[in-house]
């Protein structure tokens, strides 16, 4: 047989093979469609834009109903591309800038649920304080150190709480200091548009994307996948080179942070955001453990967070908090995975008492001692 005839048998049998697979996701389509299977609404198209500061922001001003498996909610940004109300600046009482990645921004619930509302609330009813609540998901620490940066001079802050989650050790490592790379911001919001295009579009990409997501990314991709092992990694007393440099870099920006600090004379608050991670997936996790000769480490990010401040830093970890409860999963949301309401209301609380109890608000109401 000739190798011409193999060539063309062998691109016959490709485009077999491609003609099958798009008869299936049309007949998958086409029974979604028949069911009335109700997707989400996916990303949401013109709400990401390209920062030259902070590599890419949320466009001000925008609002949009967030809706996926576990939730449908309403976001309303401000002027800044903040989901919070419009400040004051004229005002003269205690001012918090508090940044963050998704948590902070209080993904799967509504504004008033997220604990940056509710801290304020509390702090509100004896301070002169506001909170400019500064969450936007993706965010790493990098990100962060420049939202604050671009915004310091503007709010004017007494002082500044970082919201760190686990993750923010892979985001450090990924990107690092590549935010000067200008190609950073457009390739993420490439992705995130043709993310929310195949989404809005298509049913069946929705209905795998949900089942996927509605899987522990350890239960339900086990395989030799280097991410997930980084992941994993982080709750464990062995790295891999990626959390070994996110780690590097997290060091990196806290002391930013805290440099800055001690130059504009604010006080820095980190605060330690729960992983659902750490109470669902144990058992997978230990498994895991043994697979690379090495231990259980729940607490390993919260512990090297901690190592890596300064004295003058104020620390809060919310995991004993979250496992006190009895049943840390009921602080989360199923599908999505972020702090559920009840969740938002605990960190709250626990953020508050720590704040009041060390004294680290000064700033009265009139008439109150």
């Amino acid at each position: 047989m000739s190798t011409k005839i193999k060539k063309r048998r062998l691109l016959l049998k490709f485009i077999e093979l491609l003609v099958c697979i798009l008869l299936f996701f049309f007949l998958f389509e086409l029974i979604l469609i028949l069911v009335g299977y109700d997707k989400p609404q996916g990303a949401i198209k013109g709400l990401v834009r390209r920062d030259e500061i902070t590599d890419f922001s949320l466009k001000p001003n925008f609002s949009y109903l967030a809706k996926e498996p576990d939730f449908e909610v309403q976001v309303n940004l401000n002027s800044d591309g903040f989901r919070d109300y419009e400040h004051n600046l004229n005002t003269k009482g205690y001012r918090i800038m508090a940044i963050g990645d998704s948590q902070t921004y209080g993904v799967g619930v509504e504004f008033n649920e997220t604990f940056l509302y509710l801290l304020e609330s509390k702090l509100r009813q004896n301070y002169d304080v506001e909170i400019f609540k500064m969450g936007v998901f993706a965010y790493g620490t990098d990100n962060e150190f420049y939202t604050y940066k671009k915004f310091y001079s503007k709010y004017k802050p007494n002082m500044v709480i970082l919201i760190i989650h686990p993750n923010d050790v892979l985001d450090d490592a990924e990107w690092g200091e590549v935010f000067l790379n200008k190609k950073r911001g457009s390739l993420f919001m490439r992705f995130f548009e043709i993310h929310s295009f195949f989404r809005k579009t298509f049913k069946f990409y929705d209905f795998i994307y949900v089942k996927i997501q509605h899987l522990s990314i350890f239960n339900g991709l086990k395989g030799e996948v280097s991410f997930f092992d980084d992941y994993k990694s982080l709750f464990i007393n062995k790295d891999t080179e990626k959390t070994k440099k996110g780690f590097d870099n997290l060091q990196l920006y806290l002391n930013k942070f805290e440099e800055d600090a001690k130059k504009n004379n604010f006080r820095f608050v980190v605060v330690l955001a729960s992983s659902i991670h750490q109470f669902d997936d144990i058992n997978l996790l230990q498994d895991y453990a043994k697979s690379v000769n090495s231990t259980l480490n729940l607490t390993k990010v919260n512990y090297g967070v901690k190592n890596d401040l300064d004295k003058s830093t104020f620390f809060i970890d919310t995991y004993n908090v979250f496992y006190s409860d009895g049943n840390a999963s009921n602080l989360f949301l199923p599908v999505d995975q972020h702090w559920n309401q009840k969740g938002h209301e605990v960190a709250a609380d626990f953020i508050y008492e720590k704040l009041i109890k060390n004294n680290l608000i000064t700033i009265e109401k009139d008439g109150q001692k």
